[in-house]
């Protein structure tokens, strides 16, 4: 049915990329996919990307340059580890892609020898005998939910030479590649032998990908040894545990002296909480640990990171090192302000002052709000050459397009010079002796929200209130709605993004936790709305909302909250509900949310 557009040629079925989901039917995440070994060929001149399905060719050779085929073995291996449709497949490696494993151990599997080949050949057997007595191929009885097991799927992908077991399997997978479920792909490059029906995949020293059998020249997919290696490495950074937020890269001058880059005071300024301080000092939630934990969501390490004492010759300090805070608060939040503003804790928007002219980032704004956010977050400047690697443009436009933002913002009327000076007179360019590129007054949320956090932290109980002003700042995810295709900077470096939402989710913590053991129950659920808005698949805004429910006498919508946001989420493609992390577990053991059957007393 449409949208489903028969092709000229007759052989095939067309659809547009560019139309929305819905409205080609709904797509339930559960059903099993029918073509679960559907990976990428290469790309074609004209951009398209060419999908192959394994399974159905059964015996796929990879003939050609050695290094070449070896890349797209990789490649495919790499897909299959991580397509959201290849859930069930299970990836037998043999001396090929062990890289992979790293990426998804329930899917991909390394052997050094071809042994493995005989479970394969057993089960290959088995799934052959049951499509026989059901009367249908493997993919319609996926589609069709045919059967009560799962319809499974198996690649053994091999970089060694043939056996009798082998040739067996592509023997049996040529006579029955639709209802097996398995496939094999060998790599021949080196020495072809005989193909045993086998499709070809042949690659060429200068990266192409060719299907003989239909006529397909492509450009190829490929992934080194390295870029392989590394791609694990990436995912295996879901599984560290958490670290601090970093300090900053060079000597901070103002605020940034006293705090991290999450606003957060620096270690050097604050006493240990289970410890009577040594000086005069305070702490920003001052009872005990006992009267937090009985009211709120929250952890004695929890209490230990995020209040801990500080002496009150930091609060001197840090004020003295921020003396226009206040100010710079209060023209933010002013509707006629005089100075431009950059919002980076939500959508991704500039302001200008009075001074300004919009019209100079007309059908341009979203590059230009982009380029100035990087700007904002290199308080040491730029120069030239950072900008463009930044935004991917070449050197010789980068003076256009800072001139272009010089004009969009307009002048300071404080100080009469642009608010982006000419990068040879900035502070940046004196410091680091060349020029760079640099911000002068203009606001900044994330700052503004960073500044009030470390004075709120130094300021003891007085300082909630600082912290509530900071959450004001907040509009969204940090860094939403950034220009499609850009941002591409933030992955470089230490996640400014990253970290901002960290920094919410903590302040709103602190916040509902404080404001729990007031009694303040209202504004301690509105502190974790947001946070569980700006940070969805967090835990801990989750366990506070439901805290604040708690207190509320609400349990019968704590309860379904947590077990859906809790117990039941699930962040895999199988949707099975992941052991709980260590602190949530600690969080509703104490509060004795939703106990277990095992865990109840007997009558």
């Amino acid at each position: 049915p449409d949208p489903w557009q028969q092709a000229p040629d007759g052989l095939r079925w067309e659809i547009s990329t560019t139309l929305d989901l819905a409205e080609i039917g709904p797509l339930d995440a559960a059903l099993p996919a029918p073509y679960p070994q559907l990976v990428t060929l290469g790309t074609d001149q004209d951009g398209h990307r060419w999908l192959y399905n394994l399974e159905e060719a059964g015996v796929i050779r990879l003939t050609g340059d050695p290094n070449r085929a070896h890349d797209y073995a990789r490649h495919l291996v790499a897909e299959l580890a991580v397509h959201p449709w290849a859930h069930d497949v299970q990836v037998e490696c043999v001396r090929i892609a062990g890289e992979a494993v790293a990426l998804n151990p329930r899917r991909v599997r390394h052997h050094d020898t071809s042994d493995i080949t005989s479970s394969v050949i057993a089960d290959t057997v088995a799934m052959i005998d049951r499509t026989r007595e059901a009367g249908l191929d493997i993919a319609t009885g996926r589609a069709t939910l045919h059967d009560d097991p799962l319809w499974d799927s198996r690649l053994l992908i091999l970089d060694t030479s043939r056996t009798q077991l082998t040739d067996q399997l592509a023997r049996l997978l040529d006579g029955h590649a639709r209802h097996a479920g398995t496939a094999i792909v060998l790599i021949d490059s080196a020495e072809p032998e005989q193909d045993c029906g086998a499709q070809e995949i042949h690659l060429t020293s200068d990266g192409r990908l060719q299907l003989p059998g239909v006529g397909l020249d492509l450009h190829a997919a490929g992934l080194t040894k390295a870029e392989l290696a590394g791609c694990a490495a990436i995912f295996a950074q879901a599984d560290q545990p958490d670290v601090e937020a970093p300090d900053h890269t060079e000597p901070g001058e103002g605020w940034r002296a006293h705090a991290n880059q999450a606003g957060q005071l620096r270690h050097d300024h604050t006493l240990p909480r289970d410890q009577t301080p040594a000086e005069p000092a305070t702490t920003v939630l001052p009872d005990n640990d006992h009267a937090y934990l009985q009211v709120a969501a929250t952890t004695p390490d929890d209490l230990a990171t995020l209040a801990p004492h500080v002496p009150t010759r930091i609060r001197g300090q840090l004020e003295r090192d921020d003396p226009t805070l206040d100010a710079d608060v209060n023209t933010w939040f002013d509707p006629h302000g005089d100075l431009p503003k950059l919002m980076m804790l939500g959508p991704l928007t500039v302001r200008v002052a009075p001074t300004g002219k919009p019209a100079a980032a007309a059908g341009r704004r979203p590059y230009y709000t982009e380029l100035l956010a990087y700007l904002a977050t290199r308080p040491y400047g730029a120069t030239t050459e950072e900008v463009a690697d930044a935004m991917r443009i070449p050197t010789d436009r980068v003076r256009k397009d800072i001139l272009a933002i010089r004009t969009w913002l307009g002048l300071n009327p404080r100080t009469g010079r642009p608010h982006i000076p000419d990068s040879r007179q900035t502070q940046a360019a004196q410091a680091r002796g060349k020029a760079a590129y640099q911000l002068e007054e203009v606001l900044v949320d994330a700052d503004l929200f960073r500044r009030l956090r470390a004075r709120g932290e130094a300021r003891g109980p007085a300082g909630l209130d600082d912290l509530r002003r900071a959450l004001d700042l907040v509009r969204g995810t940090p860094f939403g709605q950034i220009r499609r295709g850009g941002g591409a900077w933030l992955s470089d470096g230490d996640r400014i993004d990253q970290i901002l939402q960290c920094a919410i989710v903590d302040i709103a913590h602190l916040l509902t936790t404080a404001l729990l053991a007031e009694g303040n129950v209202a504004e301690a659920q509105a502190a974790a709305e947001l946070a569980a808005r700006v940070a969805p698949d967090e835990d801990t805004p989750q366990l506070d909302l439901a805290a604040a429910l708690t207190a509320q006498g609400h349990q019968h919508a704590a309860d379904p909250l947590l077990r859906e946001r809790i117990c039941d989420r699930s962040d895999d493609e199988d949707q099975i509900p992941a052991e709980l992390p260590p602190r949530s577990t600690e969080v509703m053991n104490r509060r004795q949310w939703l106990p277990g059957l095992g865990t109840r007393e007997s009558a």
